[in-house]
């Protein structure tokens, strides 16, 4: 249970159909199937296109639209979700920003699930299904016609013989020394490092400790700055919240250590990096995140949705086949004695613990779980005074094994 108060700006949860500017491009489209209280209007509105444009495209005669009539629209294409997938990943995939799919798919946060069809507005040129071949028509040569003369004789040519010549033999004794042939190393092929922010040290001049009642506008008037400057300089989005109690940075950026950034992993590992949750984590780990839990002894697999926590993450499984692999994680026992686990999210790999015992208030139906998880990184910790010690130490243990140490 978290006890912080929002006070961001509230977040836009309109319903749009699938709203991206579609690409130009007629060599790929999706299909989207007409629901009930659609309308042309409506869907050249959310797809940024004209209705004379979708009418040309599907060859409508009138602006009539029955439920369930299939209209393509170019420039997009439908894509089914993996296992490792996020929406970080797929809009560098498919050359297209995080928003657009939201807005394309109606998602209010940045959760998606296995095997979920996601309408994807593609800037990567799809092929076509039969190659077009342009047939061009072949000159016809021009043909010299025969000479109708006599040729003249050819002369007839005396043969020169050369002078023969005796063979140099090589003594038998004497070693023939074939030259070295010069081999040229094999270039090694190695991945462009991803770019890494400086860190940053110290707080700045300016820092303040968030108060029940506080907003965003009451924060920046106080001290004559704007609410866009106090979330880049705490690394939010009007989507986040800031909490009771938490210090904040207002005249420059809050402390930072980069320990890993986005996309410098492809693939999830039984081994991350150590990442402080509050120099690092909690800016890279948010509220409605889902991302992919590694067990680290096993190397089992599940999903897990970010509940809240602003000293820690509280996390709940996704679907109900999520809950029961990290059940089987815990020896089929719901137990607080947390195991070590490794969070992939955005190409990063996370050295963290795992409770395995649900508690509290949820947010999930159909998960098989009542309650949400505590997942701790490096230096998260408990959200009261109450809580064992010896609990918050078997965390710590957990994540450094998660780390490889």
């Amino acid at each position: 249970m978290f006890k912080g108060i929002k006070i961001s700006r509230k977040l836009i949860s309109a319903l749009t159909i699938f709203a991206v500017l579609a690409t130009s491009s007629n060599v790929f489209a999706a299909e989207y199937s007409v629901k009930a209280g659609d309308s042309l209007w409506k869907i050249s509105n959310a797809f940024g296109k004209s209705i004379s444009d979708i009418k040309t495209q599907n060859n409508l005669s009138s602006d009539m639209l029955l439920i369930g009539q299939n209209i393509n629209i170019a420039g997009y294409i439908i894509i089914t979700v993996l296992p490792t997938d996020s929406l970080w990943l797929l809009s560098k995939k498919y050359g297209c920003s995080i928003d657009d799919i939201k807005k394309a798919n109606d998602l209010t946060s940045d959760m998606i699930l296995d095997g979920q069809k996601l309408y994807i507005k593609s800037n990567i040129a799809q092929p076509t299904s039969t190659p077009i071949i342009i047939a061009t028509k072949v000159p016809t040569p021009t043909v010299s016609p025969k000479p109708t003369n006599t040729p003249s004789p050819v002369p007839t040519v005396t043969p020169t013989l050369m002078p023969t010549t005796t063979p140099t033999v090589l003594p038998t004794n004497t070693p023939i020394t074939m030259p070295t042939p010069t081999v040229s190393p094999i270039p090694r092929v190695t991945s462009t490092p991803v770019p890494r922010p400086q860190p940053v040290l110290n707080w700045p001049d300016k820092t303040y400790i968030v108060k029940a009642g506080d907003t965003v506008d009451s924060i920046s008037k106080l001290f004559g700055s704007s609410g866009s400057n106090i979330f880049k300089y705490n690394y939010m989005t009007v989507y986040d919240w800031f909490n009771e109690g938490e210090k904040i940075a207002i005249s420059g950026y809050a402390p930072r250590q980069y320990a890993v950034i986005p996309g410098e992993a492809v693939a999830p590992l039984r081994k991350g990096t150590l990442v402080d949750w509050f120099l690092d984590g909690q800016y890279l780990i948010k509220r409605g995140d889902v991302f992919l839990i590694t067990d680290v002894d096993t190397g089992a697999q599940f999903k897990v949705r970010m509940y809240g926590g602003y000293n820690h993450s509280d996390v709940e499984t996704v679907t109900a086949d999520d809950t029961a692999i990290m059940y089987k994680m815990f020896n089929s026992t719901w137990q607080w004695k947390p195991g070590a686990v490794v969070i992939y999210k955005d190409g990063m790999n996370i050295a963290a613990s795992l409770s395995g015992m649900p508690h509290s208030f949820d947010s999930i139906a159909g998960n098989n779980m009542t309650g949400h998880c505590d997942l701790y990184l490096e230096n998260s910790i408990p959200h009261g005074e109450q809580v064992d010690p010896v609990y918050v130490q078997e965390h710590y243990q957990m994540v450094m094994k998660a780390a490889g140490m």
